[in-house]
């Protein structure tokens, strides 16, 4: 009996590959429960005196037919009996000593270090079993032959890395499109950590630094020979007792006159149910600002996180003046603070000095750096005394336009050009001025050409502009020069009607020369 005892543990503990594949415990269950590895072994004992029993049978039986006492049916059905409760016993063996091992993650906490790296603490557990004592159960080792149970469920050779949960990447992005991360991509600093031992019931805390902020990712275990994921949420640590800020943009240029939006990410570290004040520091009071919430686009001056709620985004949006001033100038980088802090620490500062970055980082508050570059903006205007005229058949039009840079940066390659009627031409003197400074303008010659077939009516010459500033197009507006085409004097008619009115004078004064010599 021992030697097959012997050889039975020596099987259970060498073919450790075969057993590693019996069927994990479901998820959310930590192990077998006391009660239920009681039961099994008890269990145990039971099939161990029943295959005494059924061995005492056997031997009977065999010395009963050496001696020719009994048929040898009767013997060979008491050996098969023997043989089904060694099966038997093993089965119930395995059951209570081949589980295969259980490595928990216990907890797994991210935070925030004073300037801005986040980290995760993983708390894994060996939850490979509950550990009985089997004199409870009246079982002792002159029963039962059973192998050390810590010995057996103590987990070696562990590594636990942290890795990016599949729903939070981009699966459609490419490598060469630099957006997203491969699903099962490591995100922790260092890439894995190792704990040589664990014994039953043992807890080991790891700390990682995270490569890439996420909510949620991928506990990879690795341990005794198997590898085993764990997706889990991150819970938040309130000991910084902040509301965390950062920005998925830091540095934005923007025209004047126009926006610059910035998205914001917020994140709780604080168990505190009051409102986080929105504000900004050494923004100049020329560009306007709103905190906005980027769906529905309502404007935000406090958030709240409601409960089960950790994270929010918002966004920043910028207004610039149409004009520089001595704050604001041309291509100079902006630097400015966006803050979320408690709505009572919001009031005792003053927002509308200048603070300088390093009391800005001694604010104990929820911060993000940005900065904001001013551009100028090239602006084309094309004016002329009159866009209206009026010319006779075989007349031509000559006009003077003022091609002016309205904007606030040099308009380079300003190209004219006119969409003109059937037949119609024009020459443009010149119809590219090379470079314009804000304020400058310069006069181009128009000659707008009537075919010599033009018929009587208005007509409309359109004028369009084409400008380069800062390697952008310049936004430009059409122009239509007006011309009304009227018909040419007949002489001969108009001869006529002299001719007519002459002799009709004459004819009046001869007839008054008669009534005077009367």
């Amino acid at each position: 009996m021992r030697a097959f005892l012997s050889s039975l543990i020596f099987a259970l503990l060498f073919i450790s590959p075969s057993l590693a594949q019996l069927p994990a415990p479901q998820a959310g269950v930590v192990g077998p429960s006391a009660n239920t590895e009681a039961q099994r072994l008890l269990e145990l004992k039971r099939l161990d005196l029943a295959l005494k029993e059924a061995k005492a049978t056997r031997d009977r039986k065999k010395m009963a037919f050496d001696e020719k006492l009994i048929p040898e049916a009767d013997f060979l059905t008491a050996d098969i009996g023997y043989r089904q409760a060694q099966v038997d016993f093993q089965q119930a063996f395995l059951r209570l000593f081949a589980e295969a091992p259980r490595l928990d993650v216990i907890s797994a906490i991210k935070y925030q270090k004073p300037d801005g790296t986040k980290y995760v603490r993983v708390t894994v557990k060996n939850n490979s079993g509950v550990v009985l004592d089997y004199k409870l159960f009246g079982i002792s080792a002159s029963d039962v032959q059973l192998p050390d149970q810590m010995k057996m469920r103590e987990l070696t050779d562990i590594r636990v890395s942290l890795k990016e949960a599949a729903a939070q990447a981009n699966p459609t992005a490419t490598p060469t499109q630099g957006a997203g991360i491969i699903p099962g991509a490591v995100i922790s600093d260092p890439y894995s950590m190792s704990v040589p031992r664990l014994k039953v019931g043992a807890e080991k805390t790891l700390n990682f630094g995270l490569l890439k902020d996420v909510d949620a990712l991928v506990v990879g275990l690795y341990y005794n020979g198997r590898e085993d994921d764990r997706q889990v949420y991150l819970e938040k640590d309130p000991s910084a007792n902040i509301v965390s800020m950062s920005a998925e943009e830091v540095s934005l240029e923007a025209d004047l006159g126009g926006q610059a939006s910035y998205d914001i990410h917020l994140e709780q570290f604080t168990k505190s149910a009051n409102p986080f004040a929105l504000v900004t520091v050494n923004l100049p009071q020329q560009i306007a600002h709103d905190f906005l919430e980027p769906t529905s686009g309502s404007r935000l001056y406090q958030v709240r996180f409601p409960e089960g709620v950790t994270s929010q985004k918002l966004q920043i949006r910028l207004y610039l003046p149409d004009k520089v001033d001595e704050r604001i100038k041309l291509d100079q980088p902006l630097t400015f603070w966006a803050l979320v802090m408690d709505a009572a620490q919001a009031q005792q500062i003053d927002l509308t000095k200048s603070f300088a970055d390093a009391q800005v980082e001694a604010l104990k508050c929820g911060k993000v750096r940005l900065q904001l570059i001013p551009r100028g903006v090239g602006k084309i205007e094309v004016s002329a005394p009159s866009l209206y005229q009026e010319i006779r058949i075989g007349e031509t039009v000559d006009l003077n336009l003022t091609v002016k840079n309205t904007g606030t940066r040099v308009v380079h390659n300003t190209h004219i050009s006119t969409e003109n009627p059937l037949n119609w031409r024009t020459v443009i003197t010149p119809d590219t001025v090379a470079k314009l400074d804000p304020n400058e303008d310069q006069v181009v010659k128009l000659k707008v050409l009537p075919p010599s077939d033009v018929g009587v009516g208005d007509y409309e010459v359109k004028i369009k502009t084409d400008a380069i500033s800062n390697n952008r197009k310049v936004p430009t507006q059409d122009q239509s020069d007006r011309v009304h085409v009227m018909a040419p004097p007949n002489i001969k008619a108009t001869a006529a009607l002299i001719g007519l009115l002459l002799a009709l004078v004459g004819g009046i004064v001869v007839f008054g020369i008669k009534l005077t010599r009367r």
